[in-house]
C-alpha cells in the first residue's frame, strides 16, 4: 500500500536499533557528536549575536546618515537664505549708487543749465549793449540842439540817481 515492504521495514528498523546501540557503547562517539552539536549551536549563536551586532550598528549609522542629511538640508538653507540677503544688499547697493549717479547727473544737469544761461544773459546783455551802442551812435550822429542835449543830460542823470 504504502509501496513500503513488511522485510524492509523491519530490516530499517532493526539497523537503526543497532546504530543506537553502537551509539551508545562506543565511548568517544556520543560525546564527539554532542561537542559537535554544541559548537554548531555556539556558532550558530555567534552569527546570531554578530548579525545582531551589525544590525544594531546599520541602525546606528543609518541614524547618523539621517543627521547629517539633516544637517546638510539645513547648511543648505541657510547657504540660500545667506545669498538671498547678500542679493538683496547687492540690489540695494546698486540702486542706491544708480540714485547717486542719477543725482549727480541731474545736478551736473541742472549746472551745466545755470552755465549755459548765464551765458545766454551774457550773450543777450551783450547784444543790447552794441545795440544800444549803435543806436546812440545814430542818435550822436544827428546834430542835437541845445534843447535836446538837456534833456537827454537830464534823463541820463536821473537814470544814475544823480543830483541836477
Amino acid at each position: 500500500m504504502l509501496g513500503i515492504g513488511l522485510p524492509t521495514l523491519i530490516a530499517e528498523i532493526a539497523s537503526f536499533l543497532i546504530f543506537l546501540f553502537l551509539l551508545a557503547r562506543l565511548p568517544f562517539a556520543l560525546p564527539l557528536i554532542r561537542r559537535t552539536l554544541a559548537e554548531r549551536q555556539s556558532r550558530i549563536r555567534e552569527m546570531l549575536e554578530a548579525a545582531s551586532k551589525d544590525r544594531l550598528e546599520a541602525d546606528a549609522l543609518r541614524a547618523a546618515l539621517d543627521e547629517e542629511r539633516q544637517k546638510s538640508r539645513e547648511e543648505s538653507q541657510r547657504l540660500l537664505e545667506e545669498a538671498r540677503k547678500a542679493a538683496a544688499a547687492q540690489s540695494q547697493e546698486i540702486v542706491q549708487q544708480a540714485r547717486e549717479q542719477s543725482e549727480r547727473l541731474i545736478q551736473s544737469a541742472r549746472q551745466e543749465i545755470q552755465s549755459e544761461k548765464e551765458a545766454a544773459l551774457r550773450d543777450i546783455s551783450s547784444q543790447v549793449a552794441e545795440l544800444a551802442m549803435a543806436a546812440s551812435e545814430k542818435l550822436l550822429r544827428r546834430k542835437l540842439d541845445e534843447a535836446d542835449q538837456h534833456r537827454l543830460l537830464e534823463e541820463l542823470l536821473k537814470e544814475r540817481g544823480a543830483p541836477k
